[in-house]
């Protein structure tokens, strides 16, 4: 009893610093242009290098998997509250984008896969 009296009084100290973590909020069209426009994402390949995303406020970008030479360009749109991409090696994808917290973010796909990336600029 006393560890739950105890860990009730700290929860205020947990919430006021952060330190719990929000349930992630699924952004709408005009937030996901806000976040992304002019923004560079970062994540982790398949491989366990890290990529670089450039996304200019144009609707180009150019991706880079730092310490290769592997680079890839396309543009990006957002259509029907969903971030949608079309890279010259991959071809088209679209995306729904959810905030995690703090610089982190889940790009999940229409087969329900989840990238993981973090907005680093």
């Amino acid at each position: 009893m006393r560890a739950m009296t105890a860990l009730a009084a700290l929860l205020p100290l947990f919430l006021a610093s952060g330190s719990v973590p929000a349930q992630p909020r699924t952004l709408s069209g005009s937030e996901i242009t806000s976040w992304i426009s002019g923004a560079t994402l970062s994540g982790p390949t398949s491989s366990g290098r890290e990529w670089r995303g450039h996304y200019k406020p144009d609707g180009t970008y150019r991706l880079e998997v730092l310490g290769t030479r592997w680079t890839d360009a396309g543009t990006w749109t957002v259509e029907n509250d969903t971030l949608c991409t079309e890279r010259t090696k991959r071809g088209r994808q679209c995306m729904s984008v959810s905030h995690t917290g703090g610089a982190e973010y889940s790009l999940i796909d229409d087969r329900r896969q989840t990238e993981k990336v973090r907005k680093i600029e």
